[in-house]
């Protein structure tokens, strides 16, 4: 499916401030945030696109023979016009003409362009010969040209192509129309110029072009920008063409090397790509885990193989490598190494073994082995005329023992400096001690190029030696108590017995072993700096004949430097092998293993309380399940230490006694942030069941399998699978009820994480995080639903009469595992019949019929799409990095043309390497527009100071004001570009995404698009419900309390004064997340007493201030500060109404007395005047308000960023509360 940009465009869209006053924070609508795409495509139907031609392809006379080539014949084309006309078309070198041609006869000869002239016509443009012979196609076009050139066209960046990224496909989109087009099966033959697979292109020579990209020069800048721009573009291309191999090769169109093996083990190649599946076909990892722990060592090779590109330590090659997940299984994608094909030699293999363990001196044996004729290099090496295909590094099979080569040696020890390995020794079957860097499992290879690649590079960190130990068999946490009434029992023996780790390859991630690093360094300091201290609190005064001698002072003026420490792990530490052919030195790497002990430790005791400590703040709350995953990875933590992660959090939770000051806001957090762990792991338990059954289920039941799943999971009524013939009736999918999946996932989030889940989970966390949890399945495991309201929560329906047609008896009520067929889904035929009945005695095909399939939450029809998730090792930019942060200090230093000067050069080089729509684009766009916002700030706030002196400085302040106004129109330039590409790119409802609408709302604002910004909020909101759910996340409430701030003086007074406000909806949010008897709500009760009181609605400033005095007073007491100013605040009010009523009665008696009437009528007539005077008064006020804003001071001088993070005012101005 393709994607849709969905900024709202402020011409074509009419708004008011009230959208948002009348936003209704219903749980109903959870998928209001994409009625856009909805509007997008009703307005694509009322306006459908312009038609030019009837049809338009290649003609069936392609391609041109060859003796009419040489004549200058191109192509033929057909094309049929509006009018109903046919023409055959020639392409010639001289130009367009119309041909002799019809569909049987063949003449490419020029026909007569009219019937009075016999003289052919040429057309240099193929649009001027079509607006010759169709007016209705010259008209369409001019009508197409002038809208091309309104002012409401969209943004040039919604509509570029995306060259250097996989576009973010939504996960509801409309069901496509399919449409007749000749031309779209031709299109191979107009990109390739190919009628056969002989006349293809050939294939690309990945290996090669990778090498030949790395061994470009990078010594200039221009010359790292064009080495990086190559890469990731070859990077992407390899992808590309990874994920369309692996399509064709799970739909059976390529034929496998090895087809007399088993599926799971059948190796493919297309497109000079060694395409395979990460399975345990020959049981090489049945020590580890078997095929689940196959998925896990592809994963770990992909992510080192990024960080080894990243390195980019010269010498050193891998292959492209791209791990693809479709249709529930893993693929591997790998560039070919050259000679990778060729068949091994075992007697030159055996020889060298031979070799190794003969006693002939080495000057002999050299001698002996040296080839005759062959001529010698300068370094005194044979030179053959193309290298042989060699494993100098590694193991490739155990009989075949280690291998080591002291050239590749001297190259792994520089890839082991960045990943901070150490070298160890290993002894393999020969009694032969090898030294290696790295870990005996990863392969070195000398390729017939003659360059040095790696591969098999899952293990370059150390394994988690207390993970294993602890939580592999380990108890599982929050498992509650067994009941002592059963305990005798067998059953409940075996219920409480805990589950294993699916598997053994329990590595540590890289980001931990940098902490542990920094770590040891930390430590390395602080033992230095005591020894010096100590040594020279002891070092006697040397004197010799009355002089004293200097001594020497310290290295680099005392300071300690890192060459001086020395940290490496060891990757074979503990590692635990299936036949293991080689043995370590236990005594000389006792040392090591407590090094990996101590690492393995390192990450329980101090880089999981950090993850802990920062969930447990108030601002430390994801917006999804993938932000959890991101903030465990960002701090060394892997997932599978979820369950301690929320066991600690309930901890903490429970440790809260009286809730005093804020740690009541703190414990909401606290149970959001739980919830939210144990949502995420139940997803990715559903993630592992559902990858199962897709690998077992055939491509013709994979929506069936799909629906089913969902409606097993998030259904509202009882999950019935559809009978169909496109699928096996003995798929495993088609027995799943809601009982059994529910059971199966707690049982894999007892395995895969050690932790038990609340019984309540499904019924109270579930039932109202529906929608979230169809986001999170749909979007990373690739699935695309059709756009629709799903009923998603029990309906609240009327009972009614069943069907007439349906008829069951008691026997089939009763039983559980058989479903009553209506008697209008079987055919007449008393054989069909039979056959309908039997499959209904059947227990694992219990089908359901049309009518159950209609009352069913999601059926085969919804699943659109499954798309593959791709995930490559392309790199980050170094040298646009360096640039931005380079222009970063340059602006914090104050140098702001400098700043200005790299943070443009530094987006240059990102557009130069990724292109202009990729989402490094826009996160860049997106910081740039933060620093013009805050160069903004400060240039308004001194914009300010100086207009106290507004005569002496006229000429600055005028400079001045041109400053800021730049400043933020570059600030609002960069954001609506950021937000574009981000939908593209990052998604519709990605929490980034959220967050530039959030920050473009406040830049519009700043530039007086008030209605603009308004629907910018909404649309925030709407998203913000989306991705979280009921109880909105406290950045929703922020945005809504931020967007009351600033648009208070532009509000009219029938919209603002309504109870419905802004205001009034963010207190309802900020109650629906932290209750209303929080701290953050009273804040937010107090504040919309204040702002009625400033809107001249006393009473309801009353109410609202009496309210939050009593809820100050519930939570703080009488005596705190908060709770006085909150009914010193109220009484203020209270005075005031009454001075107001007190002095309306003066002024009407006054009235009364000098106009001679009724003090009654005096008062209405008064009233009136006072009414249609305010009006008047009000807009002028606001205007002159609106003139003054441009130069108020910033509320706030933090960047727009942490908008979402807003502090209510606590203290409010009682000397505005004026009477008339």
């Amino acid at each position: 499916m393709g994607q849709l940009s969905i900024t709202p465009e402020p011409e074509s869209h009419p708004s008011s401030i009230s959208d948002l006053a009348d936003y209704s924070f219903s749980p109903t609508k959870p998928f209001e945030a994409f009625n856009v795409i909805r509007e997008e495509f009703a307005k694509c139907s009322n306006h459908p696109p312009a038609r030019y031609v009837k049809t338009f392809t290649l003609s069936t006379w392609n391609p041109p023979p060859h003796p009419l080539r040489l004549q200058g014949h191109h192509l033929y084309l057909t094309l049929t016009t509006l009018e109903s006309e046919t023409f055959q078309l020639t392409c010639h070198t001289k130009g367009f003409y119309i041909n002799k041609c019809t569909k049987s006869h063949f003449d490419p000869s020029p026909r007569a362009s009219s019937p009075s002239s016999s003289k052919a016509t040429f057309y240099h443009s193929l649009f001027q010969l079509i607006c010759s012979i169709s007016p209705l196609f010259a008209t369409r076009l001019s009508e197409t040209w002038s809208r091309a050139l309104s002012p409401s066209l969209p943004d040039f960046f919604s509509s570029i192509p995306i060259t250097n990224c996989t576009p973010a496909y939504p996960w509801l989109v409309n069901p496509p129309k399919h449409t007749a087009d000749g031309l779209r099966p031709q299109l191979a033959f107009l990109l390739t110029g190919s009628v056969t697979a002989e006349c293809l292109p050939l294939a690309r020579d990945w290996a090669d072009e990778f090498a030949q990209v790395r061994e470009l020069p990078r010594k200039t800048l221009p010359e790292r920008t064009l080495r990086e721009r190559l890469w990731n573009r070859l990077q992407f291309d390899f992808t590309m063409a990874a994920t369309r191999s692996v399509i064709a090769c799970n739909a059976g169109d390529v034929p496998p090397l090895n087809p007399h093996e088993p599926e799971t083990a059948w190796t493919f190649v297309q497109n000079n790509m060694l395409i395979s599946r990460a399975a345990d076909p020959i049981a090489a990892y049945d020590h580890l885990g078997g095929a689940v722990a196959a998925r896990a060592i592809a994963s770990k090779d992909l992510t080192n193989i990024k960080h080894l590109n990243e390195l980019d330590i010269p010498g050193v090659y891998t292959m492209g490598s791209a791990v693809v997940d479709y249709h529930g299984k893993r693929w591997i994608v790998q560039g070919m190494i050259p000679g990778i094909f060729r068949p091994p030699d075992f007697e030159a293999e055996a020889a060298k073994l031979l070799a190794a363990i003969d006693t002939t001196p080495k000057d002999d044996a050299s001698k002996e082995s040296e080839p005759a004729g062959k001529p010698q290099g300068e370094d005194g090496k044979h030179v053959d005329d193309e290298a042989e295909w060699e494993d100098v590094e590694g193991s490739d099979a155990p009989e075949m023992g280690l291998r080591s080569d002291p050239q590749f040696h001297k190259l792994a020890a520089k890839v082991a400096s960045g990943f901070n390995l150490l070298e160890h020794k290993v002894t393999d079957l020969t009694g032969n001690a090898h030294q290696l860097w790295l870990s005996a499992d990863i392969h070195g290879i000398k390729a017939t190029d003659g360059r040095y690649y790696l591969i098999d590079l899952y293990r370059m960190t150390p394994l988690d030696v207390l993970f294993l130990k602890n939580d592999f068999k380990g108890p599982i946490l929050n498992e509650p108590p067994p009941n002592p009434e059963s305990v005798e029992g067998t059953d409940s023996d075996v219920t409480q017995v805990a589950p294993e780790y699916p598997h053994r390859f329990t590595l540590i991630r890289s980001e931990a072993v940098s902490a542990f690093k920094t770590y040891k360094f930390r430590v390395f300091a602080l033992d230095q700096l005591t020894k010096r201290q100590k040594e020279a609190s002891e070092a006697p005064s040397d004197t010799t004949d009355g002089e004293t001698k200097k001594s020497q002072p310290p290295k680099a003026n005392g300071a300690i430097l890192e060459e001086d420490f020395k940290f490496g792990l060891n990757p074979d530490a503990c590692v635990d092998r299936k036949s293991q052919p080689w043995e370590t030195s236990v005594d000389k790497d006792e040392e090591q293993i407590a090094t990996v002990k101590e690492l393995s430790s390192f990450v329980r005791q101090q880089l999981l309380p950090t993850v802990v400590q920062e969930l447990c703040e108030v601002k430390g709350l994801p917006a999804d399940g993938k932000r959890v995953s991101d903030l465990l990875h960002s701090h060394g933590v892997n997932i599978r230490y979820l369950g301690h992660v929320a066991h600690q959090l309930e901890s903490a939770a429970n440790s809260f006694g009286v809730a005093t000051d804020h740690k009541d806001d703190q414990l909401v957090v606290l149970k959001a942030n739980i919830g939210m762990l144990h949502s995420e792991m139940v997803f990715r338990a559903c993630k592992h069941i559902l990858n199962r059954l897709l690998e077992q289920s055939s491509p013709a039941g994979t929506s069936h399998c799909i629906s089913h799943f969902l409606n097993c999971l998030l259904g509202t009524s009882p999950a019935i699978p559809h009978e169909a013939d496109c699928f096996d009736s003995d798929a495993q999918w088609i027995s799943y009820t809601k009982e059994g999946l529910q059971a199966e996932i707690v049982q894999e989030v007892r395995s895969r994480y050690r932790y038990a889940l609340p019984a309540s989970f499904f019924s109270e966390r579930l039932s109202v995080t529906k929608t979230q949890m169809l986001r999170e399945l749909c979007t990373r495991m690739g699935i695309q639903l059709a756009l629709k309201d799903y009923q998603l929560s029990e309906p609240v329906v009327e009972a009614a009469p069943p069907p007439a047609h349906v008829h069951s008896t008691d026997e089939e009520e009763a039983s559980a595992d058989s479903t009553p067929i209506a008697e209008g889904a079987v055919s007449s035929s008393n054989k069909n019949k039979k056959k309908k009945k039997s499959k209904a005695k059947k227990p694992a095909t219990n089908f359901g019929t049309d009518n159950s399939i209609a009352t069913q939450t999601f059926s085969p029809m919804d699943v659109l799409n499954l798309l593959p998730i791709v995930r490559d090792s392309t790199c980050r930019s170094s040298v646009a990095d360096e640039l931005y942060a380079e222009g970063r200090k340059a602006f914090h230093a104050g140098h702001i043309g400098l700043g200005q000067e790299l943070c443009n050069d530094a987006l240059t080089t990102y557009e130069q390497v990724f292109g202009s729509v990729h989402p490094e684009m826009c996160r860049h766009w997106h910081s740039l527009a933060i620093i013009y916002h805050q160069l903004y700030q400060r240039a308004l706030m001194e914009l300010t100071e100086h207009n106290d002196r507004l005569e002496e400085l006229k000429l600055h302040v005028e400079g001045m004001k041109v400053e800021v106004e730049s400043y933020v129109q570059l600030a609002a330039q960069n954001l609506r570009q950021s937000v574009i590409v981000a939908e593209r790119t990052l998604g519709l409802d990605h929490p980034e995404t959220i967050q530039q609408y959030s920050d473009l709302s406040v830049m519009e604002y700043t530039l007086g698009n008030t209605k603009t910004a308004m629907r910018y909020t909404k649309h925030a909101l709407d998203l913000w419900y989306l991705i979280y759910g009921p109880g909105c996340h406290p950045n929703g409430s922020a945005v809504v309390t931020h967007a009351g701030y600033l648009t208070q003086t532009n509000l009219e007074a029938s919209k603002h004064l309504r109870p419905e406000s802004i205001f009034e909806l963010s207190q309802v949010l900020i109650g629906s997340f932290y209750g209303q008897s929080s701290g953050k709500f009273a804040e937010a009760t107090l504040i919309l007493s204040q702002v009625y009181a400033q809107g001249a609605r006393k009473d309801l400033a009353v109410r609202y201030g009496e309210q939050a005095s009593q809820l100050f007073k519930d939570r703080c007491g009488a005596d705190h500060e908060q709770t006085k100013l909150a009914i010193q605040f109220t009484e203020a009010i209270n005075k005031s109404i009454e001075a107001q009523i007190k002095g309306d009665e003066e002024k009407s008696a006054r009235l009364a007395k000098r106009l001679g009437l009724d003090p009654k009528r005096a008062a209405t007539l008064r009233a009136r005047l006072t009414a249609s005077s305010s009006h008047s008064t009000q807009t002028n006020g606001r205007h002159q308000e609106s003139i003054k804003s441009d130069l108020r001071v910033p509320s706030s001088s933090k960047p727009i960023a942490s908008t979402s993070k807003i502090s209510y005012p606590r203290k409010f101005d009682l000397n505005s509360l004026q009477t008339d």
